[in-house]
This record gives structure tokens, C-alpha cells and sequence, in this order.
């Protein structure tokens, strides 16, 4: 992930042990918990953090539940195709799964860009970014109804 090498369990587990029962952290500034989120990921934690709901889990979801496309919200997916933190070839599975469903073509919009992980965050990309508008007029009928 973003080139990083692995990274040791005990980052998560000393920052477990820091933390002060009943303190709230809603946010922090990247890249300041950068090291924090690898090891997580590297290491296996999420599952433990979020649990195993099917919801939690897209892909679980078109595989082993939703078999109705017409319960979704339309979905707009933009990806880097270098992304080294989730790989885009994901994304395009999904993709393809949920087209594959009576109905799933009109609820999905994919677009993937050159870059890596957070490549959308450049100050040249505004609203009116070609592949980026189109993405949310697609989405924005939903929003709307």
C-alpha cells in the first residue's frame, strides 16, 4: 500500500492501549494516521474493527444477497487503475457482477482514471471535470427524488 512496506501489528495494538475510554476523535488531518490505517489493513484488523455484516461488504452483497438491482441507490465508482491501496480490478468486478443482474446496467456508472489511491484529490479537479460531472449527473436523479 502506497508503495509501503509491511508494516508490525503493534502499531495498531499501542494505539488500542493509548486510547483514553470515553475521548472522541471525529477526525484527523492525513497523513497523520496514515501508519495507523496500513497496519490495520496489512494486518488484518478491519474485520475485527467492523465485524462480518454482509452489508459491510459489496462484494459479499451481490454475491450472496441482493439479487434485486432495483433495491440499489444508482452507484457512481471512480478508481485509479494504480491505486495500490484497494486495486481497481475490484471495482471492475463488481462491475461486472452487478451488470450481469436483471437491471443492474441502469444502476451503475464506473470510471476509472490514471493515478493511484487519492488521485482526486488535486486542485485542478472541480465539478466540471469531464468524467467527474457526468459521474454525478448520473447519481444526482437519485439524490433528487
Amino acid at each position: 500500500m502506497f508503495g509501503l512496506p509491511q508494516l508490525p501489528a503493534e502499531i495498531v495494538t499501542k494505539h488500542l492501549e493509548s486510547m483514553k475510554p470515553d475521548a472522541i476523535i471525529s477526525s484527523a488531518t492525513p497523513p497523520e494516521r496514515k501508519s495507523l490505517m496500513i497496519a490495520a489493513a496489512q494486518q488484518g484488523f478491519f474485520v475485527k474493527f467492523l465485524g462480518d455484516d454482509i452489508r459491510l461488504y459489496p462484494m459479499r452483497m451481490l454475491e450472496e444477497g441482493i439479487k434485486k438491482p432495483a433495491d440499489l441507490p444508482k452507484i457512481f465508482i471512480y478508481h485509479g487503475r494504480q491505486d495500490s491501496v484497494v486495486p481497481y480490478k475490484g471495482t471492475e468486478k463488481f462491475e461486472k457482477i452487478l451488470r450481469g443482474l436483471e437491471g443492474g446496467k441502469e444502476k451503475i456508472y464506473i470510471n476509472i482514471q490514471e493515478g493511484d489511491h487519492g488521485f482526486d484529490n488535486l486542485d485542478e479537479l472541480t465539478l466540471n471535470t469531464p468524467w467527474l460531472k457526468e459521474g454525478l449527473e448520473f447519481v444526482t436523479d437519485t439524490w433528487l427524488a
